[in-house]
């Protein structure tokens, strides 16, 4: 296999193992209500922007809702398979690497991606925040990133890339 035929696949193994994800995790926050939605989608909901996306394209807010989920966990899971490629060489550190993939995530995003692109200050979401929701946060990024790196290694391991 070529270089270049290893990092499509690679990048086709990590976007399904993040999409899978994505659905796992849907469905695990619309059947319990436990899992808090992606900060970034309540900004943009805030913002108004599903709203006038919606209308430019005659579709409902949940539509866009669902596409900006999926596309933000398919974006996730290329990210962790280019990252983790060379490190997940079984299940158990897949899901290991996953966790501490999850838990950047959940640092990085209202510290860093947050600030930069909506000039909003980390405390934006912190400061009314009960410690359920917190730690709620925590678990839901743990999950989605223990998830993929599961997936991300049981798709590796049974095409032996």
């Amino acid at each position: 296999m070529t270089k270049k035929v290893s990092i499509l696949l690679n990048v086709l193994l990590g976007a399904i193992a993040g999409l899978l994800t994505g659905v796992i995790v849907m469905l695990l926050w619309m059947h319990t209500q436990m899992i808090p939605p992606m900060l970034l989608m309540v900004v943009l909901d805030q913002m108004k922007v599903y709203e006038v996306v919606g209308q430019a394209y005659g579709v409902s807010e949940n539509v866009i809702i669902y596409i900006g989920h999926f596309f933000t966990a398919a974006v996730l899971g290329i990210l962790f398979s280019l990252i983790f490629q060379k490190l997940v060489k079984n299940l158990w550190r897949g899901v290991w690497l996953g966790a501490v993939f999850g838990m950047v995530w959940w640092l990085i995003t209202p510290f860093y991606l947050m600030p930069l692109f909506f000039s909003i200050s980390p405390n934006y979401r912190w400061s009314d925040a009960t410690i359920g929701e917190v730690v709620n946060s925590i678990i839901s990024h743990l999950v989605f990133g223990i998830l993929v790196g599961f997936f991300y290694a049981v798709f590796k391991r049974f095409l032996k890339t």
